[in-house]
């Protein structure tokens, strides 16, 4: 039950950055998100695989990699556009 608990949460948290992905690549328009937050994210996303690496959790590994796959190309997106400008 509480495995099932944590897919669930994972796919929540790992989904969450789609919309906004899908929105930043459309539009390019990075100027309202922060660049100091999305380098905690993913600074602590990361934190997050290598800890679940250690414990040898699935669930952690898996769906951290999948919220970095969505989050990191939005920082490097925030740091190109805004260095653009």
């Amino acid at each position: 039950m509480f495995e099932l608990i944590g897919y669930i949460a994972g796919i929540c948290t790992a989904t969450s950055f789609i919309p906004q992905a899908i929105k930043t690549f459309r539009s390019k328009d990075v100027e309202s998100l922060s660049l100091i937050m999305y380098l905690i994210f993913n600074f602590g996303m990361l934190c997050w695989v290598v800890y679940g690496i250690y414990l040898q959790s699935v669930q952690m590994v898996l769906f951290n990699v999948i919220c970095l796959c969505f989050s990191l190309p939005i920082l490097c997106m925030i740091i190109f556009f805004k260095s653009k400008k």
